[in-house]
């Protein structure tokens, strides 16, 4: 019976999954919520191996993680980029990391135009997730009421197996 209970709580354990809400633009310490820009930053700072971001627009104001970007693709920790295609400045906001070892990006190539990549996430290490309403600017970081979840566990897996079927379906470009 002890053996059973145990294979159940290992089971049971397996798809737990530890949610934390995170914000931009709330300023109240007794919410108890993290802000979004430093949830990023200490994502990017612990990653080990892999960054995966999504985003629809970013701006000017994602250039001051570029250095910590830029310092993690020369450690050797394989960074993914996926931009949407509608936003011109995503491009031109995103040239420092074009000619960078191990950072590769990819832009949204929906052939129908019906569709955009608007999906706002970071993926860290297969097992945290950030998934958020933030756009990778200063409004959506610092002005704008944004609400996002930091997860950790079994689900974040499914975010990268999404990208994968879209790169497989051939919905994302390689630009460098």
């Amino acid at each position: 019976i002890l053996y059973l209970f145990k294979l159940i709580m290992e089971k049971s354990q397996e798809n737990l999954h530890k949610v934390e809400i995170v914000s931009s633009g709330i300023e109240d310490k007794n919410l108890h919520v993290r802000e979004t820009i430093g949830v990023i930053r200490q994502l990017f700072f612990e990653a080990s191996h892999h960054i995966l971001i999504t985003g629809y627009a970013i701006s000017s104001y994602f250039q001051q993680l570029a250095d910590l970007l830029i310092e993690k693709g020369k450690e050797g920790i394989n960074i993914e980029i996926y931009i949407e295609n509608n936003q011109n400045s995503n491009l031109r906001n995103l040239e420092c990391y074009l000619n960078e070892k191990n950072i590769k990006i990819y832009k949204f190539n929906n052939p129908s135009n019906k569709s955009s990549l608007h999906a706002k996430t970071i993926v860290v290490d297969y097992q945290k997730a950030l998934i958020t309403s933030a756009n990778m600017s200063y409004n959506g970081m610092i002005n704008n009421i944004e609400i996002g979840a930091l997860i950790e566990g079994k689900q974040v897996k499914k975010i990268i197996q999404i990208i994968e079927k879209m790169k497989k379906d051939s919905l994302f470009e390689l630009i460098n």
